[in-house]
């Protein structure tokens, strides 16, 4: 008598408890995904800005004519994101002379001596799981620059081009 009474009282744990474990599993599987498309996301935001950076350098020569050249090859990339169905949206387009790398201009004038751009964008990635709780939307933000450099002892060529840096931003909540 005394042994029933005890099954009784413990009757429905397992399935308290396999109930429990589900939630966190489908919890951690959401996040998952959220943080996966976040990171594919970012690469993609990244690969657009190093490509459109690099291209932009390559219209650099001095003129504002060349800044504006430079600004069109940024607009007419045809990288996408979100597994490209989307164009970026906000994409800003700065230069900086070599003698003075820190400051940065959107629009220089006089054009001469500037031979660096950066390129930056955002894009505000929509979040699937993580909006059931607090953040429906997720901004990623990448940056690149490119430079033209005077070439070295190969005659090819006016300029050789190299990449400046990758800034890698934290993701920052919107």
């Amino acid at each position: 008598m005394l042994t029933s009474r005890s099954n009784s009282k413990e009757r429905g744990f397992t399935l308290l408890s396999m109930s429990l474990w589900a939630v966190i599993l489908f919890g951690c599987l959401g996040l998952s995904v959220d943080v996966g498309r976040l990171f594919i996301n970012k690469n993609e935001a990244q690969m657009y800005v190093d490509s459109a950076a690099m291209a932009a350098a390559t219209r650099l020569n001095g003129t504002s004519a060349g800044l504006q050249a430079a600004r069109d090859m940024v607009n007419q990339s045809a990288n996408q994101w979100d597994f490209g169905t989307r164009t970026f949206g906000t994409t800003t387009v700065d230069f900086a002379t070599a003698a003075n790398p820190q400051t940065w201009v959107a629009g220089p004038n006089p054009a001469t001596g500037y031979t660096r751009v950066r390129v930056s964008t955002s894009i505000t990635q929509r979040q699937f799981f993580r909006s059931l709780f607090s953040h429906p939307t997720q901004l990623v933000r990448s940056q690149a620059t490119a430079e033209q450099a005077p070439q070295g002892k190969f005659n090819q060529g006016r300029f050789r081009l190299r990449r400046l840096r990758s800034a890698r931003q934290d993701l920052i909540s919107a």
